[in-house]
């Protein structure tokens, strides 16, 4: 019973002190995450010099502008709704991503609303394709929400949602279509709004591999 006592002492010692390794070098990659612990994946989704990457589903309704939310030499999108009837949506711009990796990936955007304007709200919404790399699949699972209503200004800090898959998503095949665009809610006039920084970040730090060791190892 000594010697059982003393081979367990050390077999948890052991796991304690290689579970606070792992813990350390989470604490260190959460610390570093906001520089390098995130991968961007939306082509284009800052809108540099053009819509390239994105497929528009309403030219001339949709188009680029030298207007950027953080002031850059860059631009954004601009949307124009003007559809008579009452809470008319258009999806402007679509592009599907392919999530090949376990872990977690967050959806964000900046809108800015055009003052003057018909009443309404720029929204995005990521739908989520399983089993499928192409975004086409018999259903999918919707990841929406409607950026800030600010009115003559950017909103303040992205929106965002979040999602998270796991292995047996990922070897299924994963991907979501990103879908921009602006509603109207009333029926007369028209809504225009600005859309920039359309992101989808895999961040790594929130990948699945730092659960404790199993015992006796």
């Amino acid at each position: 019973m000594r010697g059982f006592s003393s081979d367990l002492k050390e077999s948890t010692c052991a796991c304690a002190e290689h579970f606070r390794a792992r813990m350390v070098l989470l604490m260190a990659l959460l610390a570093t995450s906001s520089t390098g612990g995130a991968q961007q994946l939306i082509v284009n989704g800052d809108f540099d010099s053009d819509l390239s990457g994105w497929n528009v589903a309403d030219a001339p309704g949709t188009t680029w502008a030298p207007f950027d939310y953080a002031g850059a030499s860059s631009g954004s999108a601009l949307f124009t709704n003007d559809m008579p009837t009452a809470d008319a949506a258009s999806t402007n711009l679509t592009q599907c991503v392919v999530l090949a990796k376990p872990g977690r990936y967050v959806v964000s955007a900046n809108g800015y609303l055009l003052a003057g304007e018909s009443s309404g709200m720029l929204y995005v919404n990521a739908a989520l394709y399983l089993p499928s790399t192409t975004c086409q699949s018999l259903g999918s699972t919707p990841l929406g929400f409607y950026l800030p209503a600010t009115i003559g200004a950017w909103s303040s800090s992205p929106e965002s949602r979040s999602i998270e898959l796991d292995d047996i998503d990922v070897l299924a095949g994963a991907s979501i279509e990103v879908r921009v665009g602006i509603q109207k809610t009333s029926a007369g006039g028209s809504i225009q709004g600005y859309v920039d920084a359309v992101h989808v970040i895999y961040d790594t730090v929130f990948v699945d591999s730092f659960e404790p060791p199993p015992a006796g190892n």
